[in-house]
């Protein structure tokens, strides 16, 4: 799933390519989840999936600058706002994957954006 995403978006979305620290190095970058990764039913929604700079996570992790605002814009800059309506509401439906799905899934990322 990860190294999906990050073939996907290659940089951090929030800042480009140029994305960098205090130190002037790059920074980290991680997949972040718009929705919390607590709500099980989207966790594994590519839609809910962002590559952003770790500082940018730790920020919306503060709830500091309006981060996750920013990635919800993203969400619909990318899949359209009827995608993050959709995420809202799948949040709310408890999800138990089963084994099958769980491969479907690895099955599914392994596929996508392969250069």
């Amino acid at each position: 799933m990860v190294e999906a995403i990050k073939r996907r978006d290659k940089h951090c979305q929030l800042h480009g390519v140029e994305c960098k620290e205090k130190s002037g190095e790059y920074s980290p970058l991680v997949v972040d989840h718009c929705i919390s990764r607590t709500h099980k039913s989207t966790f594994f929604d590519e839609r809910n999936l962002n590559l952003i700079c770790r500082k940018s996570n730790w920020l919306k992790f503060k709830r500091q600058n309006n981060i996750a605002q920013e990635i919800a814009a993203l969400v619909v800059k990318r899949w359209g706002l009827e995608s993050l309506e959709d995420l809202n509401i799948q949040k709310r439906i408890p999800k138990k994957w089963s084994i099958g799905e769980l491969e479907a899934l690895v099955e599914n990322f392994d596929s996508l954006y392969h250069e």
